[in-house]
């Protein structure tokens, strides 16, 4: 999965061989704002093999209570079917548990796709309650820092930090020309689908690739984010 934009490679970031840093929080904002939301992200996986093992795909995020969003080509297919969330696992010893998500929409010209939550036990439902729903930003500043949250492995979350980058800009991701921003954040394996967050705590955009050279963010920037959730309240109306 590649494209090009100025003559640069850029690749989707759940392509990318795994990569491992520190993350020094420069940014006491964003370090305060992280300390405040916990658990804001959650794995997107898909269930391998007869004894239903997991798989992660990339990371995601509640956009509304029970709507979950993520980069589109994390999903072969359709083959998401399950959102694991971070739990307490002082009882059970696994610090996670999965909850089954159905397909709403997926919009692959924005990269962008966006699933329900279908609990089926009061466990899962409870994991839900630990949810922070992020709300969406109305403004991208180049130069603003930001932060993301993702999980390049199906046990730990990372965090990633840089700043904004131009907005408007063109990257090639699985074929489609999609309007996009960039940034200086440095991510790897599993961070596609992650919250890009300002200092408010509000999402600027979807992270869903990486320049191939720097292995800086690209993103799909707030706008474009709201115009493919306009449209599934359209097509969940149906």
């Amino acid at each position: 999965m590649s494209g090009m934009f100025g003559g640069s490679m850029r690749s989707s970031a759940d392509t990318l061989p795994p990569r491992t840093f520190s993350l020094p929080f420069h940014s006491s904002e964003i370090q305060t704002m992280y300390e405040a939301k916990d658990n804001i992200t959650v794995r997107m996986v898909r269930e391998i093999g007869v004894y239903g093992a997991l798989s992660v795909a990339g990371t995601g995020w509640f956009i509304d209570p029970t709507t979950v969003v993520t980069a589109a080509h994390t999903d072969k297919g359709g083959s998401l079917n399950y959102v694991t969330i971070a739990v307490d696992s002082s009882n059970t010893g696994v610090p996670y548990i999965s909850v089954p998500v159905e397909v709403l929409y997926i919009d692959r010209g924005k990269d962008l796709a966006f699933y329900r939550v279908k609990p089926t036990s009061q466990r899962q439902v409870s994991a839900l309650t630990q949810i922070q729903v992020i709300p969406v930003a109305s403004s991208w500043s180049e130069g603003e820092p930001v932060v993301i949250e993702g999980y390049p492995s199906l046990r730990f979350k990372s965090y990633s930090e840089g700043v904004l980058g131009a907005v408007g800009t063109t990257s090639h991701i699985e074929g489609y020309a999609v309007e996009t921003g960039l940034s200086t954040i440095p991510v790897t394996k599993g961070f596609s689908g992650s919250p890009v967050l300002n200092q408010k705590g509000e999402s600027v955009g979807v992270l869903v690739a990486a320049n191939s050279d720097t292995w800086e963010g690209v993103i799909i920037p707030f706008y474009v984010l709201k115009e493919a959730y306009r449209v599934l309240d359209r097509v969940d109306a149906r």
